[in-house]
């Protein structure tokens, strides 16, 4: 997703789902291990630490859906949902997708 200059943002509701639909479904075909490694070091990231960073990555997802800021909230629901599919929480993972699918209404 491309980053928007204003608070509004330059694309549809309806392209930014289908942006973030086609890495959803790339996302069904790549192994996520990466997700829970540590970006600064080689140790893996414990499945807390993954959970915290999620958590974040969504709720920046929430500020920036709530200020119409909709490329960037999706951006951050799904680098949320795919760190939750990279350690196996797929309810957590539904409801950041569920975000990205409510960003069409808007």
């Amino acid at each position: 997703f491309s980053p928007s200059k204003g608070s509004k943002s330059a694309k549809s509701g309806n392209s930014v789902v289908s942006e973030a639909q086609s890495v959803y479904s790339y996302a069904s075909k790549t192994n996520y291990s990466s997700a829970s490694k540590n970006t600064r070091s080689s140790e893996p990231k414990t499945e807390e630490q993954c959970i915290k960073e999620a958590k974040t990555l969504h709720q920046r997802g929430i500020v920036y859906e709530r200020i119409a800021d909709y490329d960037k909230a999706a951006r951050y629901f799904t680098q949320s949902a795919w760190i939750y599919e990279g350690i196996g929480d797929e309810e957590e993972a539904a409801s950041s997708r569920n975000k990205v699918n409510a960003i069409k209404d808007k």
